[in-house]
């Protein structure tokens, strides 16, 4: 039962993930600033832990402008989810294994 919970919860967090990424690559090719006022709330507050997010703003700066000092946070989001996932990833997998 506990791990059909878990396959539940890991389904609905990728569909929320595909959403708002979705909503990021719409926003930025379309030319426009997707305002947090817009969005509503779970998807703001889901958005603030999704590396999609920041990845969409990234792209956002640097294609279309202007390029502040909120790119830097962008870039050092990404790069330390990739550090973590890799590191997760490295962890899980048994490299001794025969």
């Amino acid at each position: 039962m506990l791990e059909h919970n878990k396959r539940r919860l890991l389904i609905l967090l990728g569909i929320a993930a595909l959403v708002l990424f979705f909503y990021g690559i719409r926003s930025v090719f379309e030319g426009l600033a997707a305002l947090i006022g817009q969005m509503p709330g779970l998807l703001v507050t889901l958005g603030r832990f999704s590396p999609a997010t920041y990845a969409a703003s990234a792209l956002r700066q640097t294609l279309v402008g202007p390029v502040t000092s909120a790119l830097l946070i962008d870039l050092a989001v990404i790069i330390g989810c990739t550090i973590v996932t890799f590191w997760l990833a490295a962890r899980k997998m048994d490299w001794r294994q025969r």
